[in-house]
C-alpha cells in the first residue's frame, strides 16, 4: 500500500511537469492573422509620453508569440519597448503581448512608426500636438491703438478666432486664415491668448494656445478730462479709421445726465461734412453712450449714439474745428470698447 501510494505521487509530479513544458492548448493555434493595439493611434502633448499595448492574434483570436521589431519610425518623437513589460491576460503565451513607450518631442507633428511581429506589421499614428504657439508679431511694441498682425507657421486661424494680451480682448480687424490683424487693448501686456487657432494637420480641432513671445501695448493717457484727453482719428473722405480703447471710465460724467463714467478724446475737423460714430462692445449687460462736445467744457454738444442696445450709430453735420468725443458709461460693467468714425 505504502508503496502504490509512493507510486502516485511520481505520477503526479510527472503530469505537472508535462503541463508547465508545453502549451496543451497550442495545437489549436492558427497562424498570425492580425496585430491589435491599443490605442490605434496616439495623441500626446509635446514632451509628453504615452504607451501603446499590442498583441498577436490568429483567426480565432488566440493570442501567438511574436518576435517584435519597431520598423519605419517617423520624426518628431521617439519609441522604445519596455523590457520589463508584462501581459496582464492569464494564460496567453509568452511575447504575444509588447507594450511601447512614445516620448513627443518639441515640435508640433503627424507621423507615425510600424511595428512587426509574426510576418505582419501595423501603422500606429502619432500626432504631437503644440502646448504653445511661435507666433510672429509684426510690432511687438504697438503704440496705443496702433493695428498689428500676428502669423503663426504651421498654423491657420479659424473663421472665428481670437486673441486677448494680458487678459485683456484685442480687437479683431481681419483674419484670413494665415494671418490676423487686430488691435491689442491699450495698456495690455504679456503673453497673447489666441483662441480658436489649428495646426494645420488637425485643422477641424479649434485650439486655446498662449504665444511665446510676448507683446506691450502702449496706452492712452488723459482720458478722464477734456483738458488732456488725447488725440483720437480722423478719416478722409469716403474712409473709416477706428479707435479702441479700456474701458477705465475714470474721468467724471460732466454731461448731467447721471452717468457712472467718462472717457475723453479730441480731434480736429478740417473739412466740413457728415461725420458717423458707431460705438460697440461686447456684453448686453453695459450701456456705453456717445457724445460729441462742441467745446472743452462739454457745454454743447450732441448725442452721437444714445440707446440701451449696441452698437450705438450717430452720425453729425461739423464744420471745421476742435471737437471733444465722450464715451459715457452709463450702467453695467466698464468693459473695453471701440468707436468706428466714417464720412
Amino acid at each position: 500500500m505504502k508503496r502504490l501510494l509512493c507510486g502516485s505521487v511520481v505520477f503526479a509530479v510527472s503530469l505537472a511537469v508535462a503541463s508547465c513544458a508545453s502549451d496543451p492548448t497550442s495545437d489549436f493555434r492558427g497562424d498570425p492573422a492580425r496585430i491589435i493595439a491599443d490605442p490605434t493611434s496616439l495623441f500626446l502633448n509635446q514632451g509628453s509620453d504615452k504607451d501603446v499595448i499590442v498583441r498577436l492574434e490568429d483567426n480565432q483570436g488566440d493570442p501567438l508569440p511574436g518576435d517584435w521589431e519597431i520598423t519605419a519610425p517617423g520624426s518628431g518623437f521617439t519609441v522604445e519597448r519596455n523590457p520589463d513589460f508584462q501581459g496582464t491576460t492569464v494564460g496567453v503565451p509568452l511575447e504575444s503581448e509588447a507594450q511601447f513607450i512614445v516620448t513627443a518631442g518639441d515640435t508640433p507633428t503627424a507621423s507615425s512608426f510600424t511595428l512587426t511581429a509574426g510576418g505582419l506589421s501595423l501603422d500606429i499614428p502619432v500626432r504631437v500636438l503644440p502646448t504653445s504657439v511661435v507666433a510672429a508679431f509684426s510690432n511687438a511694441a504697438p503704440a496705443a491703438n496702433e493695428p498689428i498682425t500676428v502669423t503663426a507657421e504651421g498654423f491657420t486661424f479659424l473663421p472665428n478666432a481670437a486673441i486677448s494680451v494680458g487678459g485683456k480682448a484685442g480687437l479683431i480687424l481681419a483674419n484670413d486664415g494665415a494671418s490676423l490683424t487686430f488691435i491689442p487693448a491699450p495698456g495690455s501686456a504679456g503673453f497673447a491668448l489666441i483662441e480658436n487657432i489649428a495646426v494645420n494637420f488637425l485643422p477641424a480641432a479649434p485650439l486655446s494656445l498662449e504665444t511665446t513671445t510676448e507683446i506691450a501695448a502702449g496706452a492712452f493717457t488723459g482720458t478722464d478730462a477734456p483738458a488732456t484727453a488725447p488725440a483720437m482719428p480722423v478719416p478722409a473722405a469716403g474712409a473709416s479709421v477706428i479707435l479702441y480703447d479700456d474701458g477705465t471710465f475714470t474721468g467724471a460724467d460732466i454731461t448731467g445726465d447721471g452717468g457712472i463714467g467718462a472717457q475723453y478724446y479730441q480731434f480736429t475737423v478740417t473739412e466740413a461734412g457728415d461725420y458717423q460714430f458707431v460705438t460697440d462692445w461686447v456684453g448686453d449687460d453695459t450701456d456705453i453712450d456717445a457724445i460729441v462736445c462742441f467745446d472743452a467744457a462739454c457745454a454743447d454738444g450732441a448725442f452721437a449714439g444714445s440707446g440701451l442696445d449696441h452698437p450705438e450709430d450717430g452720425t453729425l453735420s461739423l464744420t471745421p474745428g476742435t471737437y471733444y468725443f465722450v464715451s459715457v458709461l452709463f450702467a453695467g460693467a466698464a468693459v473695453p470698447f471701440s468707436v468706428t468714425v466714417s464720412r
